[in-house]
């Protein structure tokens, strides 16, 4: 998944942000800072990869002293056999986690009542000033 916070093709964008106390690690952060996402999910993390779906939904940053959020993303699937199918992620995800885990917590389509876990990790982050 390739989020773009800002300019040309902005599949990221902040709900609410600096409500909260500013956050104890993340630098410019705040607790509670929510976005919500509409990226493309990709085959592979390199950005030349095929295309394969569509992550839709929040994370929110979730805890006032980690780098934590708590996400609600529904995957569309638009490409191969699940075609047309989506499923739904919900958790606590540590962002700079080697291996980090979120439950999958139903499906539609040819996933209806998926169940099960997902992983993923931070390939890059890239943060612009402006």
């Amino acid at each position: 998944m390739h989020d773009v916070m800002r300019g040309p093709g902005t599949t990221a964008i902040h709900l609410i942000h600096g409500v909260g106390p500013p956050h104890d690690v993340e630098r410019g952060a705040y607790f509670g800072d929510t976005v919500a996402i509409d990226g493309v999910v990709m085959e592979e993390p390199d950005a030349g990869a095929r295309a394969v779906g569509r992550a839709q939904g929040t994370y929110m940053l979730a805890s006032q002293h980690e780098e934590v959020l708590a996400v609600a993303v529904t995957v569309a699937l638009t490409a191969g056999p699940y075609n047309g199918s989506t499923f739904s992620v919900a958790g606590r995800v540590g962002v700079y986690d080697d291996k980090a885990e979120a439950v999958v917590v139903g499906g539609t389509g040819r996933l209806r009542c998926a169940a099960g876990y997902l992983t993923w990790r931070m390939v890059e982050l890239v943060v612009s000033e402006g």
